[in-house]
């Protein structure tokens, strides 16, 4: 899904384009089960951020926080 990622002084953002052609595509049936599309971390909470690629292209930010227990991609 595109979006923006913005950083300030203490967290990391992500807001979806909810007008580009893949979020469009996606089965609204799945919008319970996604998480973050538009997010908000606050550094203290971030453990590890790893870059992901796909077709040898950067794609995607893996981001680990401690409040949760599962992972977030954007």
């Amino acid at each position: 899904i595109r979006g923006t990622s913005a950083m300030t002084h203490n967290v990391m953002l992500f807001d979806a384009d909810e007008y580009d052609e893949s979020y469009i595509k996606i089965d609204s049936k799945m919008f319970p089960y996604i998480d973050n599309i538009h997010g908000k971390w606050h550094f203290n909470e971030i453990r590890a951020i790893f870059s992901r690629r796909y077709l040898l292209q950067d794609k995607a930010l893996e981001i680990f926080v401690s409040n949760r227990n599962y992972k977030t991609y954007i």
